[in-house]
């Protein structure tokens, strides 16, 4: 099963993404249980600064997707102001398929 997490950095966050970033990257890279990071990447703000994420994952349930972001270092550091976890039906492009 697919999901899409989008995460919102607090505002005037800039220094602790950077100060995060590669205990982040780490995470990500690193996973190998149920939840596989397929895609991610930062969204951007209107003066080109990194301002939140986006992530496709693949795993079994929203549960697991929760439980992979309870020791994610961007929300253990309190970056996000919000989030939110969609299931996707991923079609075009998909090369799972």
């Amino acid at each position: 099963m697919y999901f899409i997490f989008l995460g919102t950095d607090n505002p005037d966050c800039f220094e602790l993404r950077r100060d995060t970033k590669i205990r982040h990257s780490a995470y990500l890279d690193a996973a190998t249980g149920l939840v596989s990071v397929l895609m991610s990447g930062p969204t951007m703000d209107s003066e080109g600064r990194e301002a939140g994420s986006v992530m496709i994952l693949d795993a079994p349930d929203r549960e697991s997707v929760a439980a992979f972001f309870e020791t994610e270092p961007y929300h253990l550091a309190g970056l996000y102001g919000a989030t939110e976890v969609l299931i996707w039906n991923w079609k075009r492009g998909n090369p799972y398929l």
